[in-house]
């Protein structure tokens, strides 16, 4: 894995903090901000999946990818297809997150219950 190019990627692109997902903090860059870079936009997002571990967010398995201070990740479309690289350099709240989801989650009614343990306000720290 080529270390020095990833830090020359991630410190050449444009990071959003994700607004409406205040529960889940995380940033993103958008790939068509940087089409000079779209060649390493694509090797970043393949290296996460090469080099990077399957895990387990909300009803989804995801392809992480630790390197520094944060987690990288795609949303796991084809490459040519993929537009969002996404990080958090909060991994507390996610594990924590995760553990609180229902087993029956994949049910119906997982996802109103998801919300509501979400709404109680809780510290990420106390979840």
């Amino acid at each position: 894995m080529d270390t020095e190019r990833i830090k020359k990627y991630i410190n050449s692109v444009k990071w959003v903090f994700a607004r409406t997902m205040p529960q889940w903090p995380h940033e993103y860059t958008v790939r068509e901000w940087r089409p000079d870079l779209d060649s390493e936009f694509v090797w970043f997002a393949e290296t996460i999946r090469k080099y990077g571990y399957r895990e387990r967010f909300l009803s989804t398995v995801k392809t992480y990818l630790k390197f520094s201070e944060h987690k990288y990740w795609t949303m796991g479309a084809p490459i040519n297809k993929t537009i969002i690289i996404n990080r958090t350099n909060d991994m507390r709240a996610y594990p924590k997150i995760v553990s609180e989801i229902p087993k029956d989650f994949e049910k119906d009614d997982g996802h109103k219950e998801l919300f509501k343990i979400l709404a109680k306000g809780k510290d990420r720290e106390e979840i």
